[in-house]
């Protein structure tokens, strides 16, 4: 009996692996069809070029040494960008030290800078909501947006505050792209057959996606009801977007690197900082690289900096001068309204002294006659301000000699 018991737990066994089996290849299959289907619709050519010549602008390289010394005030690719494109930075916000290095540092590129958070901060200034779920709390926090600056909206960049973000790098990869139009960027992941851009990495949604959206959810009950877990509002993003037509577009530069990053610089430069085993890794929709070939030139964000470390990197990509080409202007000296020579000699004459035949031994000790030396110094000050305590108790025995009169 007991072996007909122990045949049959093995048949069990082996028919439950078996069937395992078949649910992972299925959900594999899935998941491999989606993204290739997915991956044949983009393109990682990139039109900017097209829409900058379309403007009718003139690209001219300038050395740092001329920005910084030259007289000549010109207007940089930035600065234009600045003002045609414009992006609000939507921050969630956990720690203050973090939110106040972003508004000292990148976020005075955006255009607008909110921090969002579902608690309270007496010494900064957030948005607070009381969500029921996390998609709730990313829901209200685009209908305030869209409530308060819908009107003059172009893009909208989400993050958590342990991000750091090259908004010029987002202008220019935004620029040709019509804000009107409905469009999602980031990195996308694929869950369960569901592609989201993930919220690791910071995600980009514009003015025509927003719209759809807010048209579904334009009340906080039916944002509440659009989600039910927490930590996954980025899932919850992406589905319902999806079911609006709105999929991940592909961000990745001519070479197939990534602009939105959901690590650091120096788990992403650096191979084996990373697990491969990770979900970031298993799912992501297109191949994820380490070493020098993981990240665009011109990538946007990355993912997981402390405070102390944006200050860093903002002084090293926006403060840091390299002059390639010697520094020239820097170096010379300043033009001096009076030659070094005749600064002595007016010296002398204001001093009453014949400027003709004076030695540097005898111009040292006129010097020092007229320049008091240190102990000098204290002993004229002191005399001077014992001068000045005995001339206010004269005065105010006068007063007091006057009143009594």
């Amino acid at each position: 009996m007991s072996s007909i018991c122990s045949y049959k737990n093995i048949v069990f066994l082996i028919g439950f692996l078996i069937g395992m089996n078949i649910a992972f290849s299925l959900i594999k299959m899935e998941e491999d069809y989606t993204i290739n289907s997915f991956s044949l619709s983009l393109t990682v050519i990139h039109p900017y070029k097209n829409w900058f010549s379309k403007k009718f602008l003139s690209r001219l390289s300038i050395d740092y040494d001329e920005i910084s010394y030259g007289k000549e005030t010109k207007v940089s690719e930035a600065e234009y960008l600045n003002k045609e494109v414009s992006i609000i930075c939507a921050v969630f916000m956990k720690k203050v030290q973090n939110a106040k290095a972003l508004q000292d540092t990148w976020g005075k590129k955006c255009n607008r800078l909110i921090f969002f958070s579902t608690r309270e901060f007496n010494d900064f200034p957030v948005v607070q909501f009381k969500p029921k779920n996390s998609w709730h709390f990313l829901c209200d926090c685009i209908r305030h947006i869209w409530k308060n600056y819908g009107n003059q909206m172009q893009w909208v960049l989400f993050v958590p505050d342990d991000m750091f973000v090259i908004p010029e790098n987002l202008r220019y990869y935004v620029a040709p792209l019509d804000y009107r139009n409905p469009h999602y960027l980031g990195h996308a992941l694929t869950f369960w057959g569901q592609l989201y851009n993930i919220g690791q990495a910071g995600y980009v949604v514009s003015k025509g996606a927003l719209s759809a959206l807010e048209s579904r959810f334009n009340t906080t009950e039916k944002c509440a009801m659009g989600g039910k877990y927490w930590k996954n509002e980025d899932f919850y993003l992406g589905k319902h977007l999806g079911e609006l037509g709105i999929t991940p577009e592909d961000t990745r530069d001519s070479l197939g690197r990534g602009r939105f990053h959901g690590y650091s610089f120096n788990q992403l430069l650096f191979r084996g900082k990373i697990s491969t085993l990770g979900s970031y890794w298993k799912r992501s929709v297109f191949p994820v690289h380490e070493g020098r070939e993981c990240c665009s030139d011109l990538s946007i964000t990355f993912h997981g900096i402390e405070a102390d470390k944006i200050y860093l990197y903002d002084y090293l990509l926006n403060h840091l001068r390299v002059f390639r080409h010697g520094g020239h202007r820097g170096n010379m000296p300043p033009v001096l309204s009076t030659p070094e020579e005749e600064v002595w000699k007016s010296f002398l004459r204001k001093e009453g002294h014949p400027v003709e035949n004076v030695s540097a031994e005898e111009y040292f000790r006129l010097w020092q006659d007229k320049v008091s030396a240190p102990d000098d110094f204290n002993k004229r000050i002191r005399s001077e301000q014992m001068s000045h305590f005995f001339e206010g108790l004269l005065s105010a025995a006068q007063g007091n000699d006057s009143v009594n009169e």
